[in-house]
């Protein structure tokens, strides 16, 4: 048994489907329908086989997996005008679907669906019988711009993700001073929604980011300095002068110097012997 909202989705979708027929039985009755440029004849001839004497879904006017599609309903019924109907089905489509949106969203139903009606045979009664694709694709843009303004708020998938956002963000704790929360925070400005971000972290982390950026700088440096002078050379450097401001300004964060590190790890670290002339001399006296 269906429960009550979905017995109105189901009868708001016969309404509407009632409503397209409706308007594509009256412009067929009526009218005749005509590809209004030579560029859409010839769009259906390569699409038909008519140029190549078999279906080819290669359509420089469109992308290939679409015209591949269509190309494959001419190869199973190569009677029917399958791109002129595809061009039908998207126009007519555009208008059923602002149709549900308007019973969805609206009181007086039958008003709405009427001045959907009378504003596309009003304005747009040329496009839908003389048909063109690049009208088509504008009819199809503006059903979408019309569909994304008019949908609910809650529905909408920037509202969604800054709700999510905002469910999992982490709140830091405003009594403490910058310095404080930077040593355990990364703060950034989001500037899609122009506010603030903290993304939690640990000193020790912040130091392995450090030491892989300066290793990362090292190593582009040295095969920068082997590059020709030109453009691509002046991107590297510019690249490695943005990595060195970000390396400085996480060690200012986090009280954190690499290149001082690195020189109390050096001093710590006991000098090696490396001459071997030595030890040979004294297992030629022992050997004695």
């Amino acid at each position: 048994m269906m429960d009550s909202h979905t017995k109105r989705r189901a009868g708001r979708v016969c309404v509407v489907a009632v409503f397209t027929l409706l308007l594509v039985l009256f412009l067929s009755v009526n009218f005749d329908f005509y590809y209004d440029l030579n560029d859409d004849t010839m769009i259906k001839d390569i699409l038909s086989g008519a140029y190549t004497g078999k279906p080819n879904g290669f359509c420089i006017q469109m992308l290939y997996p679409l015209g591949w599609f269509i190309a494959l309903f001419y190869r199973a019924i190569p009677t029917v005008a399958w791109y002129g109907l595809f061009l039908c089905v998207c126009q007519f489509g555009v208008l059923a679907l602002a149709a549900l949106r308007l019973m969805r969203s609206t009181g007086t139903k039958l008003m709405a669906l009427a001045a959907e009606a009378a504003i596309a045979l009003g304005l747009f009664l040329r496009e839908f019988v003389i048909i063109q694709y690049s009208v088509t694709a504008g009819i199809c843009m503006a059903g979408a711009v019309f569909l994304f303004l008019t949908a609910p708020e809650e529905e909408k998938p920037s509202v969604k993700q800054g709700k999510r956002r905002e469910k999992n963000a982490v709140v830091p704790d405003l009594s403490q001073t910058f310095d404080e929360r930077m040593k355990r925070f990364l703060h950034y400005m989001e500037f899609k929604r122009m506010d603030e971000r903290w993304i939690e972290t640990a000193e020790g982390e912040l130091r392995i980011v450090i030491d892989a950026l300066a290793d990362y700088h090292d190593i582009a440096s040295k095969k920068t300095e082997a590059m020709e002078m030109g453009y691509v050379r002046a991107v590297w450097e510019d690249r490695l002068e943005r990595i060195k401001k970000i390396q400085t300004k996480l060690e200012e964060s986090v009280g954190y110097v690499r290149d001082k590190q690195l020189e109390i790890c050096r001093k710590r670290k006991p000098k090696r012997n490396d001459d071997i002339g030595e030890d040979a001399m004294l297992l030629a006296v022992k050997g004695k």
